[in-house]
């Protein structure tokens, strides 16, 4: 057994069936939950006659993420519950299952059920399934954000058999806006029983966090000409064709803006001081390109910024081949090794990193190291110092990006009130050096949670945790680091805030906690941005008219 906080142990006393356990992320719902039905539900205790209560099955419907990582099943231990009857207390059995599975469960009767993360929106499959469920069982549900508008409402009210259905609850509190082309609520009536009701059913979990949030918001670059040319022109610059309506264009308007290899410069610097490192992001797009964190070829990119930039397969000896032939030519024309772009009107030329095994480094045979090195100073041209080998021997040559814990000194914000202003600083100024303790090449491990993939956080020193925002906003935790950053934004502010209390939780070792956002000054960016500091989701059409 455990002790509850104080904030918890409240909770328990007020819990009830039928009711939602309301807390901001962080503040041990699930602990809570399972006290209350330990204590109150199954009977953890005797009773009067000195026999145990009647035995209760268990079920916790939750996120698919929380259920593999078994996050219940480490909290139930501390109350002696298990999937096996054999050991439970009073031979109960635990499931543990996803909200995509909640259909399987609408015959199970005389059980309890715990709904983790609120999902009862609308009317659809899992509201009709929900409402199954309560009917012949007891159950609770635990929820941060437990509904927006009233209509978020409807599913619990009915299952507490405050409304018959939904036909009644709208016809009794909606009033729908006679002159929109659609079904849009135009204001409510009755307010005040509905604030009564919602009060009947929820109990509320306050707790003073002792850790500090710092919002670092990092200005990233973007390509202006390609973004004009999408706003003016309503062109498809992907597609090479004419945009089809609004929703397209805030699409691409997305894509130019969060494909900027700036960002994943910024990454880079922030990797070289927060070696655990969770990223969000929104697209597949912005998938590919993060795992661009592992090639390495973005070593030697990043310590020559602004060329191009172009990844081939060699194998070692394929690359020790090229090496040797474009030293000793001396021609001026391009190899298969170099490639040529213009910017404005400058011709720049780069060295290709093969990938993995072909990768160009400071190795350990100085005669390799020396045909390269040789390599890049004739490509340099204006350079007069030249490297030897000898100061590289044994290391790895990268790019070092500058601190952006300095960068950024005088552009953080405390996040109690995200609504506050916040100063804002260009990321990069990288400058080229070789180091032996800052590689990221190799030297970090990189997992995935999103649709393609469900991997865990690394067990490692140094790791990469890439979480797309509605695949991992909410149902998980990690205490293993204190940094978050976020490559793009997204439009519901409920999955900002919820992403940020991954690392947020009561028994993370940190004090304070670092989120940085990385944004451009696109128009975009400033609209969605502006929506989540005012603590509201982004909509498309009330800015429409403004593009």
């Amino acid at each position: 057994m455990i002790n509850l906080y104080p904030h918890q142990q409240k909770a328990v006393d007020e819990l009830s069936n039928g009711k939602i356990l309301r807390g901001d992320v962080g503040v041990g719902k699930s602990l809570t939950a399972l006290a209350y039905f330990y204590s109150k539900v199954c009977g953890g205790v005797y009773d009067d006659m000195g026999s145990m209560r009647t035995p209760t099955d268990l079920y916790i419907i939750t996120t698919a993420k929380k259920r593999d990582s078994l996050d219940w099943d480490k909290e139930a231990i501390n109350f002696n519950i298990g999937p096996d009857r054999e050991g439970s207390v009073a031979n109960l059995k635990m499931t543990v299952d996803s909200w995509n599975n909640l259909g399987k469960y609408t015959d199970v009767k005389d059980a309890f059920f715990i709904f983790d993360e609120q999902r009862l929106v609308g009317s659809g499959t899992w509201v009709k399934s929900f409402l199954k469920i309560t009917k012949h069982n007891k159950w609770i549900l635990l929820s941060a954000t437990p509904g927006d508008t009233w209509l978020d409402y409807i599913p619990v009210f009915i299952a507490n058999g405050f409304y018959k259905n939904r036909t009644e609850f709208k016809l009794r509190h909606v009033v729908y806006n006679t002159y929109s082309k659609y079904p849009k609520v135009d204001h409510y009536v009755d307010v005040g029983h509905l604030v009564r009701l919602r009060h009947k059913v929820l109990v509320d979990m306050p707790y003073l966090r002792t850790t500090v949030r710092t919002t670092k918001d990092v200005l990233v670059d973007y390509d202006v000409e390609l973004f004009e040319k999408v706003v003016k022109k309503r062109w498809h610059v992907y597609e090479n064709r004419p945009l089809r309506d609004v929703s397209e264009l805030f699409s691409v308007m997305r894509k130019v803006v969060n494909s900027d290899e700036s960002r994943l410069t910024a990454i880079q610097s922030l990797m070289s001081t927060h070696p655990k490192l969770i990223v969000f992001y929104n697209f597949d797009y912005e998938l590919e390109i993060l795992r661009g964190l592992k090639d390495e070829c973005w070593d030697l990119a990043l310590s020559h910024p602004g060329e191009s930039f172009e990844v081939k397969e060699l194998s070692p000896s394929e690359l020790q081949r090229e090496l040797r032939l474009n030293s000793s030519s001396g021609s001026e024309e391009l190899s298969p090794m170099r490639s040529e772009t213009r910017s404005d009107e400058k011709t720049s030329e780069c060295l290709n990193a093969p990938q993995k095994s072909s990768k160009l480094q400071c190795s350990t045979e100085t005669d390799f190291l020396q045909e390269s090195l040789e390599l890049q100073n004739s490509m340099d041209g204006t350079s007069s110092e030249k490297k030897s080998p000898e100061s590289l021997s044994g290391r790895e040559c990268i790019s070092k990006p500058q601190d952006l814990t300095e960068t950024l000194a005088t552009g953080s914000t405390t996040d109690s009130d995200l609504s506050g202003s916040t100063t804002t600083e260009r990321s990069g100024g990288l400058s080229s050096t070789c180091s032996g303790s800052e590689t990221y090449g190799e030297s970090f491990e990189m997992a995935e949670w999103n649709g393609h993939k469900h991997q865990q956080i690394p067990e490692t020193d140094r790791w990469v945790y890439l979480v797309q925002y509605v695949a991992g906003a909410e149902g998980w935790n990690c205490t293993e680091t204190d940094t978050m950053l976020f490559y793009s934004l997204t439009y519901s502010y409920k999955n900002y805030h919820q992403a940020k209390g991954r690392i947020d939780r009561l028994n993370t070792p940190y004090t304070e906690l670092f989120y940085y956002v990385l944004r451009s000054n696109s128009m975009i960016d400033n609209a969605v941005w502006r929506s989540l500091n005012e603590k509201r989701d982004f909509n498309e059409s009330k800015f429409g008219g403004k593009f």
